[in-house]
């Protein structure tokens, strides 16, 4: 810094506005003086040492994102908008993609906290690791996230599952259908661990009920995959049982868009015609589901609206926003995309 001080004869404070991040300290400066600088300092070579600065400012300009390791298009969104969001403020990220476990969880939080991030965004969390997050409430570090599950005293954005589950099942049962099965690859243990599941079900339970459809009409299935993402196996598995029922459900609820890929397989496989005999439908929009045949009713979540919403409530906190011990949740709507799997024909004396 100090070469380029004496290079272009200006002072060692000139210079070091120049090169700030700080909007207020570059406006010290004519744009062209500062321009000069830029100009000298990439011909030269030089760099600002970020550590160095942040140990100087006490801002290290970055920002943790902790989000699970998944092959999933959805997921993939999810990073993909908040690491947009983040960086839209003019912030670095240092991402850690993990399983959920605890240990990888620890390691996460130790890292970050090392790298003096400013903040903190929480992907969609699975499972209960308050005890590790609240190691960033206790060091003074704002948090925020994506989805269910973080601990209560976290700010949280998360799509309005059980609203859209419910558009979904009032679709279906507008359009005829009175023997509704969910079918969900997880247990009841897992959607203890993830709201996003449990309102799912939800969603679809409590709408049956208000349409007035008993127990003895719906049906609820759920269980594990082979290896904890095999959703399409898992979908076809039961599609064939349930189909192969002398009174078969006439309409199959999956959870996920790649559940109901597997149970359009089943149906197939069997000779079951879509959506004639049975009505399939899906969660989540999978870029897959439009070029199904038929191809996929699903429901779509505002995925960027969350992720952008999620990354401002944290900046807001970075900005010396009030926080709350427990902030309520903030639940965005879904959108119900009807496509041909659930668009039955009129019956004959309908048309």
């Amino acid at each position: 810094m100090a070469d380029i001080a004496r290079m272009l004869g200006l002072s060692l404070s000139a210079v070091r506005y120049a090169l700030s991040d700080d909007p207020a300290l570059q406006a010290k400066l004519s744009p062209a003086t500062r321009e000069r600088v830029l100009k000298t300092a990439r011909e030269t070579g030089y760099r600002v040492h970020q550590f160095a600065r942040a140990l100087r400012s006490g801002k290290t300009r970055l920002i943790g994102v902790i989000a699970n390791v998944s092959e999933t298009p959805i997921a993939a969104k999810r990073s993909y908008y908040a690491a947009k969001a983040i960086q839209k403020y003019g912030y670095d990220i240092l991402a850690c993609q993990i399983w959920w476990d605890v240990r990888q969880v620890q390691r996460s939080v130790d890292l970050m906290l090392d790298a003096r991030v400013e903040g903190v965004l929480l992907v969609n969390l699975s499972g209960d690791y308050t005890g590790e997050v609240s190691r960033f409430r206790d060091a003074g570090i704002p948090l925020a996230a994506t989805g269910g599950g973080a601990a209560a005293f976290v700010p949280s954005v998360t799509s309005d599952y059980r609203q859209g589950m419910g558009l979904l099942t009032r679709h279906l049962i507008e359009s005829g259908c009175r023997r509704p099965a969910f079918v969900a690859p997880w247990t009841p243990d897992d959607a203890k661990k993830q709201e996003s599941l449990q309102q799912r079900l939800d969603g679809f339970v409590e709408t049956c009920a208000r349409a007035g459809l008993g127990p003895s009409d719906v049906r609820v299935c759920h269980g594990k995959t082979r290896d904890g993402a095999d959703y399409m196996s898992f979908g076809k598995k039961w599609g064939l049982k349930l189909l192969r029922e002398a009174v078969p459900p006439d309409a199959l609820v999956c959870s996920n868009d790649e559940t109901a890929f597997g149970a359009l397989a089943a149906c197939v496989e069997l000779g079951v015609r879509v959506p004639d005999d049975i009505a399939v439908t899906g969660f989540d929009n999978h870029p897959m589901g439009i070029s199904m045949v038929p191809s996929l009713t699903t429901v779509a979540q505002p995925i960027e609206a969350v992720s952008t919403k999620a990354v401002d409530l944290l900046m807001e906190t970075i900005r010396g926003g009030k926080r709350t011990d427990r902030p309520k949740p903030i639940r965005l709507p879904c959108e119900l995309v009807v496509r041909q799997s659930s668009a039955r024909a009129p019956a004959a004396g309908d048309r």
